[in-house]
This record gives structure tokens, C-alpha cells and sequence, in this order.
């Protein structure tokens, strides 16, 4: 990889095309000077000197001498007064071979620090380390070719991109904390770490500076593999070496550094050798132990696993291994034993700390598992495979099975299901198998006493070494309860938006009403209506009071009987979401919160609640699993304050057509949920609040999604609208 010091000069020019550059940048200069005539005359080299410079800058010193002297010709005879002559005073003829002196100057300088560009380049190409360099905001300004190999990355994709940005596994690691605190002390550190994001050993030091951080690297991956198998080849010498050492006489000096309880028990069972870590956690001094029979000396030991084990080694000359209480020390023990000519040799350790967190682990289980009965979640795995599938005991109670009533086969489990949800359970898991990712569906059960149950289901697929399905492992939950009270919402939204239309049909309903009362009033006047036609107007007024009463009666039903009031908006919202929480948590929903401090908002709290709800409802429903939701609630000044309330999502976005359409009452994209009301009841809301709803979509792949933007003003004349609206 080429340095790049200056990056508008990729490369050296030669031939025709520096000649080329040098032309063009004469004309440039030209053209400059033209334009500034007369004012020009006084410095007529003043742009050359740009040309000379530029032709330097991209050719060789030759080119920049030719570029100086086009120069020197055409400022001389254009711009150089008197204008148009060659042959001039002595004092134009100083000014001349000044302005050659200075360009052929520029002209050596440019040469000097291409060659210096030239020797760093060599240099630079001529490491075998890694070398990175980084400003103070971890951008990238150099790499050589072997740092960017050690990095598993082209040096195009390091240049001038933040490093934590190319490797954001590596945020937090040892390697990140390593160079922050060699920038921050302003020392060179020399460090071997772990780097994640390419599994990979690096020793490596840094060299900060004012401007930034210089790092010389290399990978030391191979060495430190060799390392490790090093040490895994000790480890197996150091358990040969025992065993060589029982045999040959018990060495006493090797023995002894041994890190593990050792004895050695001849093949009468007597004691003939014990290491001081073995007295130590015997807790017995050697003299009670050396020569004594192993049975006398621990006695507790007859008829256990301990005499089994050593007599199994003993008889059938195999090594034998295995984990005892031992109760009068209150500790457990870790036992090997190897046979040997002498008897058999043994080692053992004190693993009481790891037992205890094994018992801690378990009880962390025990915990889990009471923890889903409580929240009615259990845990399933399906093996592709052998099409077995097991599941917790939770999950058995979910589907209405007692523990031993599952056969344990995926078309066991899939007879559970609602006839009616079947097809579409089975889809979701299709798919998940075909992109390899994660599956969530929620779907009704059917209890062997004819209950109906709601279930969602949630797992991931997890692939072979190959890449090909495996497994499917997950969790299990029953939502019965939250399925009910979104019901209960849902109807509870319904009757409202129902009441809300009679009303407005009422009150549409009213000013007819009025006018063909007062002309039944003036027909009733005319005294020439006798008879029958008498009795047929009283009738008629008779049932206009009916219909009259009827709508009276449907506008004191929707009549707001409460008072607007100081409401903190963010508040609210944080309530609402706190009752969306499961739906959120159910879909894996990212919730994004973005608020400001608001002043209170006057208002009618079950409305604002319901305009909310509504917007977070929709964004939901919208939101595909996995996905994200903005809520932001943000001050507004200027000539009419008040407060906005945005609600965003990022689903598939409302389709062009519809979004004419997406205000009026009835109209749904959610044929299966949706009453077509929920919107329309919020924009007659807000409007009543004085405050407007807008929204913006979109349904371009990879930008797709809704926002739902709602104004209300800081204070409105509610009661007087309210009035309006019964009027």
C-alpha cells in the first residue's frame, strides 16, 4: 500500500501529460489576470506564480522550468506595462528574472518533498510490522499493507474511517482499553492482547502524540497457539511424570512439586509415600499416616465409592477417577488413581469451591424455572433430525397436558394447536427453517377439555457445522390474560367511536329536525286544518318530539362530562407504555424514548390517553418482530406554543392508496384486528384540542416505515368547543 501524503497528487506525471497540466495551468492563470486588468499590472505575476506551483505540484522539475518560462512570456508581454512589447527597461528585466529565480525555487522545493514522499514510502514498505497511525478521534490516516493483512481488512476500508466504527466487537476490550490509555497518559505502552473481531494475538506498541496514536504491531497468533499447546503438552507430562516418578522409588525432589495431593498405596493398601499437599489436606502429620494401612487411617472409607474405585484400579489395572464428600473435613474431594508395580498411585484435590458453585448454579436453575412457572413460560427444543421434541413441565401445563401426556414429536405437539391457526404455525416455522433466523407466532391451543387458550411461541434456529438446520430452541408463553384485556380494549375503542358517531349523526340530525318542527308549528296555525288532516299533523308532531327525544338523548350520552386539566404529556406516555410493555417485549420491539421537558398541557386526560394509545396501538401492530418504535415528546415555540407527540415506526409503511384514505371512519389495512376507527376517532380529538395530526410514510425497501406527528395546543377554549360541538 502506497502512503498517501498528498492525496490530490495520486502520481508523478511525466510526457505529454505534465506538459499538458503545465499549459492548462498557465492558461488558468492567464485567464485570472485577464479578468483583473487593470488591476493586475502592478503584480502581473501573481497567478503565474499558481501555475508554476500546480505544474510542480503534478510533474517534474523539467515541466515546472517550462511552466515558469510560458509564464514569464505571456505575463510580460500582456500584463507587464508597457503592454504588448518584449524589449523593455531594465527594471521589467529585474522583475522577470525575479519571478524566475522565485518559480524555479518553488519548483526545487516541490522536487525535495516528492523525493522525501518517495523515501517514507520505502521506508514504510519496507516493515514487516503493522503500522497504523490514528488521529485523536481514532480515524485512520495510515496502514501499511502487512497492518491491514494483520487486520483481515483492505486498506481501503481502514483509511479515514474511525477504528471502533470497522470493529465495533473490539468497544470495551482489553486492546480498546489499552490504546484509550496509552492516548490519555501520553506514554508508550508495549502490550500483548486478544483482538476478537479477527481472532487474533497481537504484540504491539503504541506510541502516542498530540495529534493522535502510532502503533507498530504484529501477529502473534501462531506463537501463541504454540504456546498453548505447550502448556497442554506440560500438563500431560506432568501427569506422566507421577506416574513415572511412583514407579522409579517415589522420587522425593520431584514429588514435592507437585501442585495436587499425592500417595502411593503398595498392594497390601498400606500408606508408603504422602506429598505435603496431600497432609495438608488430610490434616494429619505425616507420622500418623506413613506405613499405616489406608482402611485404618480412614475407616469411613470401607464399602464407599473410594474402595470400590481403588480396588477396580488395583484388579483390573485401569486408571479409575471420581468426586467424594469427605465428611469429617467438611470438603470434597477430586480422586484419580493410576496402577503402578508398587500398588497404585493417587491423586486428589480439593474442588469444594467448584462443587459449591455447581449448588449455586443449580439453585439459579431452580430459581429460573420457578420464575417461569410464575410468568407462565416454559422452554421447548425440537430436534430436526430425529423430529423429537422436548419441553419443559411448564409447557405441558400451557397446552393442558398432564407432564407424562405429550409423546414428545413435533405432530404431537402440532395436534394441540387450533385447527384454524395451524396452516399459519406451520408457515412461521417454515420460514424460520428456510432463513435460518428467528421464528415467533402467536396462535391458539386447544385443552383436551375443549378450552381455548392463546400461546406465543418464540425459538431460534440453530445450524450444524455445515450451516444446515439442526435444532430449534425457544420458549413458550401463555398470553391468554393479555390476548383478553387487548379484547377488552379493542371493544372498549369500538363502543366509544361508535357513541362518538351517533353523536355526530345526531347533531347532523338536529338542524332538520329543528326546521321541519318549526314548520309543523306554523301548519298547526292555520285554522282552516280540520278533521282528519288535524289529527294526522298532531301525530306527526307527536313523532318528531320522539325523534327528537332520541337525539337529545344520544348527544347527552357523548357530552364530555369531565373538565379539561393540567396534564404532563410525558408522564402519560410513560404510563401507556408501561401497559404496552408485554406487547412490546412479546414482538422483541426496540422502545426508543425521546423526550424534552414539557411544560403541563391543558387538556382532557382520558383523550390524550386515547390518542396515544391509538398511535402506539397502530405502531405495533405495524412493527415487524424484532423491530423498532421512536416515541418523542418535544416543546413547540413560536406564535403558538404547545407541546408534539410523535410516534414512529419502521414496518412495511402505508401503501400510496391508502393514505388518502387512512382518517376516514371504517377504513383499516387490518382486516384481521382493525375497526377502521382508531385513527379517525384521534383526529377528531386532537381537532377538538385545537391541535392538527399529520403523518409521513414510506414504503421503500430498506427506508420503509410510518411516523404519526400530533400538535396540541399549550391551552385551547375546550369547554367553548365542546359547547360548539352539542350545539
Amino acid at each position: 500500500m502506497t502512503p498517501v501524503v498528498f492525496p490530490l497528487r495520486p502520481a508523478d506525471l511525466d510526457g505529454p501529460k505534465a506538459y499538458g497540466v503545465a499549459i492548462a495551468a498557465v492558461a488558468v492563470a492567464f485567464g485570472l489576470s485577464w479578468l483583473l486588468v487593470p488591476l493586475i499590472y502592478a503584480i502581473p505575476f501573481m497567478f503565474f506564480f499558481g501555475a508554476v506551483m500546480i505544474t510542480a505540484w503534478f510533474g517534474r522539475l523539467r515541466h515546472a522550468i517550462f511552466a515558469a518560462l510560458l509564464s514569464l512570456i505571456i505575463a510580460d508581454y500582456f500584463f507587464s506595462q508597457p503592454v504588448h512589447r518584449f524589449l523593455k527597461g531594465p527594471e521589467e528585466l529585474v522583475r522577470n528574472a525575479l519571478f524566475f529565480v522565485v518559480s524555479l525555487t518553488i519548483a526545487l522545493l516541490a522536487s525535495h518533498l516528492r523525493k522525501s514522499e518517495k523515501r517514507m514510502h520505502q521506508v514504510m514498505s519496507s516493515i514487516t510490522d503493522g503500522f497504523l497511525v490514528v488521529n485523536r478521534d481514532w480515524e485512520c490516516v495510515f496502514v501499511n499493507e502487512p497492518g491491514a493483512l494483520f487486520l483481515q481488512r483492505l486498506p481501503h476500508e481502514l483509511l479515514g474511517r474511525n477504528i471502533w466504527a470497522v470493529f465495533p466487537d473490539a468497544v470495551g476490550g482489553s486492546l480498546y482499553r489499552q490504546y484509550h490509555r496509552a492516548m490519555s497518559e501520553q506514554r508508550s505502552l508495549h502490550f500483548e492482547e486478544y483482538f476478537a473481531p479477527v481472532n487474533a494475538w497481537y504484540e504491539a506498541t503504541a506510541y502516542p502524540s498530540e495529534e493522535g496514536l502510532a502503533v507498530v504491531f504484529r501477529d502473534v497468533t501462531q506463537r501463541k497457539e504454540a504456546e498453548k499447546e505447550q502448556e497442554r503438552l506440560l500438563l500431560s507430562e506432568r501427569v506422566a511424570r507421577h506416574q513415572a516418578e511412583a514407579e522409579r522409588e517415589k522420587s522425593q525432589q520431584i514429588l514435592t512439586s507437585i501442585a495436587e495431593g499425592f500417595c502411593v498405596l503398595d498392594h497390601d493398601w498400606n500408606i508408603s509415600y504422602i506429598n505435603d499437599i496431600g497432609l495438608e489436606i488430610a490434616g494429619r502429620p505425616q507420622q500418623k499416616i506413613i506405613g499405616r494401612n489406608h482402611w485404618e487411617v480412614l475407616p469411613e472409607s470401607k464399602g464407599t465409592i473410594v474402595e470400590q474405585e481403588y480396588r477396580r484400579c488395583a484388579r483390573d489395572r485401569v486408571p479409575v477417577q471420581f468426586e467424594v464428600p469427605w465428611k469429617r473435613l467438611g470438603i470434597w474431594l477430586h480422586v484419580r488413581a493410576y496402577p503402578s508395580a508398587e500398588g497404585i498411585s493417587i491423586l486428589f484435590s480439593d474442588v469444594s469451591l467448584v462443587k459449591r458453585r455447581e449448588e449455586e448454579l443449580r439453585s439459579a436453575l431452580d430459581r429460573l424455572a420457578i420464575a417461569h412457572k410464575a410468568a407462565g413460560m416454559g422452554t421447548w427444543d425440537w430436534n430436526i433430525n430425529t423430529d423429537e421434541v422436548t419441553w419443559s413441565e411448564e409447557v405441558s401445563r400451557i397446552h393442558g397436558l398432564a407432564a407424562d401426556g405429550f409423546d414428545g414429536t413435533l405432530q404431537g405437539w402440532l395436534r394441540t394447536i387450533h385447527p384454524d391457526d395451524l396452516s399459519r404455525v406451520q408457515a412461521r416455522v417454515q420460514d424460520a427453517l428456510i432463513e435460518k433466523g428467528e421464528y415467533y407466532v402467536e396462535f391458539r391451543v386447544l385443552w383436551p377439555n375443549g378450552e381455548v387458550r392463546w400461546v406465543s411461541g418464540q425459538g431460534r434456529v440453530v445450524t450444524d457445522a455445515g450451516g444446515a438446520p439442526e435444532r430449534i430452541v425457544g420458549i413458550a408463553m401463555d398470553i391468554t390474560r393479555r390476548r383478553a384485556e387487548e379484547e377488552a380494549l379493542r371493544r372498549t375503542e369500538k363502543l366509544a367511536a361508535t357513541g362518538r358517531l351517533a353523536a355526530t349523526i345526531a347533531h347532523e340530525i338536529n338542524n332538520p329536525l329543528e326546521a321541519v318542527t318549526n314548520l309543523l308549528y306554523l301548519i298547526n296555525r292555520d285554522q282552516s286544518i280540520q278533521g282528519d288532516s288535524r289529527k294526522m299533523l298532531d301525530m306527526a308532531e307527536e313523532q318528531l318530539g320522539r325523534i327528537n327525544h332520541i337525539a337529545k338523548q344520544t348527544l347527552g350520552f357523548y357530552r364530555e362530562r369531565s373538565t379539561a386539566e393540567p396534564v404532563d404529556v410525558v408522564q402519560t406516555v410513560e404510563e401507556l407504555l408501561a401497559i404496552f410493555k408485554p406487547r412490546l417485549g412479546g414482538k422483541h420491539i426496540q422502545l426508543v424514548r425521546e423526550y424534552q421537558s414539557v411544560a403541563p398541557l391543558q387538556a382532557f386526560t382520558g383523550e390524550l390517553r386515547q390518542i396515544i394509545s391509538n398511535l402506539v396501538t397502530n405502531a405495533i401492530d405495524a412493527s415487524a418482530f424484532a423491530g423498532k418504535i421512536i416515541v418523542r415528546v418535544r416543546d413547540v415555540a413560536g406564535q403558538k406554543e404547545g407541546v408534539r407527540i410523535e410516534v414512529e415506526d419502521f414496518g412495511t409503511g402505508i401503501q400510496p392508496g391508502h393514505q388518502e384514505k387512512i382518517f376516514e371512519p371504517f377504513f383499516t389495512t387490518k382486516s384481521d384486528v382493525g375497526t377502521g376507527l382508531g385513527l379517525w376517532v384521534t383526529k377528531q380529538i386532537v381537532e377538538k384540542h385545537g391541535g392538527l395530526i399529520e403523518f409521513r410514510s414510506t414504503t421503500e425497501t430498506g427506508r420503509s416505515g410510518t411516523c404519526f406527528s400530533v400538535f396540541l395546543p399549550r391551552t385551547s377554549d375546550l369547554a367553548a368547543q365542546a359547547d360548539a360541538k352539542i350545539a
